[in-house]
């Protein structure tokens, strides 16, 4: 039986079936502030929610918004900031399903901020929380009906990113077969589909460049002789993405501090990377080793947030850092563990930023100073990059380093930095990646501007996840949280997967592990450690 030509399949994106991308939005209510988002999520705008069929064109009321038609044209994220963008403030989705038969099914929903979900007329959930968009994070076990099934989705929107997705499967996960989206309500005789129409959009457009990238040097190795060759092409193109690395120069290193912490000793040191510009680094060295004995070392590397403090929880215990940063300090429990550490800060943090509003008020530092980077042909991630490789000399130079024993580890932005590093540079031997690994596809539609996590053109020749299947044979944790809301796992766990064949098809299957977690974004150093013990 041919499909009804007003509906449309739903969207497959990496192993995720049933991604509902056709909704009919309507808002804002409350945009005049008079309730808190809270107490707007709670109000019915609409004189019976549940009860809501609107179509394309209908107004909300006599002076409220009126219903329009949308889609997301590539990716599963609704970004409901292009509409509406006022904190505090609600709006609606309603979508239209035609089933082939009455059926158990469940409902999988990411939201940033908090919701309330209707089907067919029945409340279904709801959740009053401030938080950043996970997929999944949400489930629901439902029965659908034959014929037309009505979603209505109400989402608050307290401050920052603005944004939903939301898919419909059956209750093992898998797709249903014959399950379409409406284009607009059912009795709507010639609907247009939003996601193929005319546009004039530049979100749109460079959406569209994002979706279909070339991809053209993706990993594709089926042999060990395959493997090389492939491994040495795509670095090579990798490295050419870069551009110009500073050219090493002397390090003039200068401890500036050193202070007893426990039973080792941090010390503050500069170091050049190019010659009058320093890297301010923490070190961290045991307070007794052995005499004529070397130890391993770890290069800690931060994420977004205060740099190389975060990574030594210079904070910890103070009014200005909860306990639960801890986690994060990975330089910290390193120390703990024995390892000789060091943690600088990169080029848009900790002490190399210096005052916030250096770039001027309000505006994030990393776009920032990409875009004077582009114009000057220096990347960020470069500069980062050779930050790293100074810190490795300063480590090499130290008599109670061991220097073949090297790794780095790191969450969030650091993980970024150490898929990056770890690529072009072969002292690291062991490498922790946290928070971070995914296929490009988890940032498809999302609002995402740090230019010091970006190498242009990338996408044209492969994903995040090929760096990382150059690694081998060297060992590779991921480290994934399950609700993680920055690296979703569905994508996290495409990105290993592909990463686990690469070292397979290296002959070194036992060498890369995926370490899964029921959290989210928190970097986990038991893990890490014992990856560290096995291996370095």
């Amino acid at each position: 039986m041919p499909a009804n030509p007003k509906t449309v399949s739903l969207r497959k994106i990496e192993a995720l079936p049933g991604f509902v991308v056709h909704w009919l939005l309507c808002g804002p209510f409350n945009d005049d502030g008079k309730l808190t988002s809270c107490r707007a999520l709670k109000k019915d705008y609409l004189a019976g929610e549940g009860k809501a069929r609107p179509r394309g064109g209908l107004r909300s009321g006599p002076y409220g918004p009126t219903w329009q038609a949308h889609a997301v044209r590539h990716g599963f994220i609704m970004n409901l900031s292009r509409l509406y963008s006022t904190p505090g403030i609600v709006s609606y989705a309603v979508a239209y399903l035609d089933c082939p038969s009455a059926q158990p099914a469940r409902i999988l929903l990411g939201s940033d901020d908090g919701f309330l979900l209707f089907l067919n007329g029945e409340r279904i959930a709801g959740r009053d929380i401030h938080r950043g968009l996970g997929v999944d994070s949400d489930r629901f076990d439902v029965k659908l009906k034959k014929g037309v099934n009505v979603i209505l989705l109400k989402i608050e929107q307290d401050f920052g990113a603005y944004e939903f997705c939301l898919r419909v499967t059956g209750p093992a996960g898998k797709g249903i077969p014959g399950l379409r989206a409406y284009l607009d309500h059912p009795r709507v005789k010639n609907p247009v589909d939003p996601a193929r129409a005319r546009t004039v959009s530049g979100y749109d457009y460079l959406s569209h460049e994002y979706a279909n990238a070339a991809l053209r040097l993706a990993f594709c190795a089926k042999t060990p002789a395959q493997y090389k060759p492939w491994k040495k092409k795509f670095l090579a193109q990798y490295r050419n993405l870069l551009g110009p690395l500073p050219i090493s120069c002397p390090l003039k290193p200068q401890i500036t501090e050193e202070i007893t912490i426990e039973k080792f000793i941090r010390r503050r040191v500069l170091i050049d990377f190019k010659p009058g510009f320093s890297i301010p680094c923490f070190v961290t060295v045991p307070k007794r080793i052995p005499k004529g004995r070397t130890l391993p070392a770890v290069l800690c590397l931060h994420g977004h947030g205060g740099g190389k403090r975060d990574m030594v929880g210079e904070l910890l215990g103070t009014p200005h850092e909860a306990s639960w940063s801890e986690p994060y300090a990975i330089a910290l429990h390193a120390a703990r563990a024995g390892y000789i550490t060091i943690s600088p800060d990169f080029l848009a943090f900790g002490e190399r930023l210096g005052a916030r509003n250096t770039y001027g008020d309000g505006q994030d530092p990393c776009p920032a100073q990409f875009a004077w980077g582009q114009m000057a042909g220096v990347l960020p991630t470069a500069v980062n990059i050779a930050t790293i490789k100074r810190c490795i000399d300063y480590l090499q130079q130290m008599p109670e380093v061991d220097g073949r024993r090297i790794a780095a580890v790191g969450h969030s932005f650091g993980g970024y930095m150490t898929t990056m590093s770890t690529a072009i540079e072969r002292r690291i031997k062991v490498a922790v990646i946290s928070g971070f690994m995914m296929t490009s596809a988890a940032y498809q539609g999302r609002p995402w501007t740090c230019g010091s996590q970006v190498v242009g053109g990338l996408l044209q020749y492969g994903d995040l996840s090929d760096i990382a299947c150059t690694f081998a044979p060297r060992p590779t944790l991921i480290i994934t949280g399950k609700y993680d809301d920055v690296t979703p796992f569905p994508f996290a766990e495409a990105a290993f997967r592909k990463i686990k064949k690469a070292y397979r098809v290296a002959c070194v299957p036992d060498k890369t592990s995926q370490f899964v977690f029921p959290g989210d974004h928190v970097f986990q150093p038991e893990a890490a450690l014992e990856w560290l013990e096995r291996w370095l």
